[in-house]
């Protein structure tokens, strides 16, 4: 197990407000090459593809970030809330079935805008426990919504429509993963 040293402990909020500007700027620099590098190499990146992009050497990017997590997390940050904006979106709409419907479309294109990142990201949920936990409980409401209304079928919970999410993230043809939510989709509308 590697050490982090002593430099990458010291939070920014002891910096002196110059070096706080300086941290700030370089760490909205690195979030910026680590989502270019994601882009082209997804979770295999390395932090020194990361380094190379932004043109900083490995010292700087480690006085940001003092490990791979630590900047995934901060990727992380920046996309739950936009998960969380569209439950918002959809929540407490007359038609619930199509509003949680709407929501997955939605949640389908982000991913597969930038497939890479989601991959990433994937595995680091654990670390954001509240915003994640708030997102599955809007989406739980949404469904539970749709199936009072009779709108989806009785017999789905929220795993199912998670499960379809990690299903889709493994094809990348736009045509096929369109197609694969259609097909789960009208297979959550109860029998006629």
């Amino acid at each position: 197990m590697s050490r982090q040293p002593q430099w990458a402990l010291r939070p920014p909020e002891q910096l002196a407000p110059d070096q706080r500007a300086a941290f700030q700027r370089r760490r909205e620099q690195l979030l910026a090459a680590a989502r270019t590098v994601i882009a082209r190499l997804g979770p295999a990146f390395t932090m020194t593809d990361v380094a190379r992009e932004a043109r900083l050497g490995m010292s700087s990017v480690y006085r940001t970030f003092a490990s791979k997590d630590d900047l995934l997390a901060d990727l992380l940050d920046e996309r739950l809330p936009v998960w969380l904006e569209i439950w918002a979106r959809h929540e407490g709409r007359a038609d619930a079935g199509q509003a949680l419907i709407d929501a997955m479309w939605e949640f389908a294109e982000l991913e597969h805008r930038d497939l890479g990142m989601a991959a990433a990201l994937r595995g680091l949920a654990f670390r954001q426990r509240e915003l994640v936990e708030q997102s599955a409980r809007a989406g739980e409401r949404l469904l539970a919504q749709a199936q009072a209304a009779g709108e989806l079928r009785a017999d789905l919970d929220y795993g199912d429509v998670l499960r379809i999410f990690l299903m889709l993230s493994e094809i990348a043809d736009e045509h096929e993963w369109r197609r694969g939510l259609e097909i789960y989709i009208a297979g959550m509308r109860p029998p006629a």
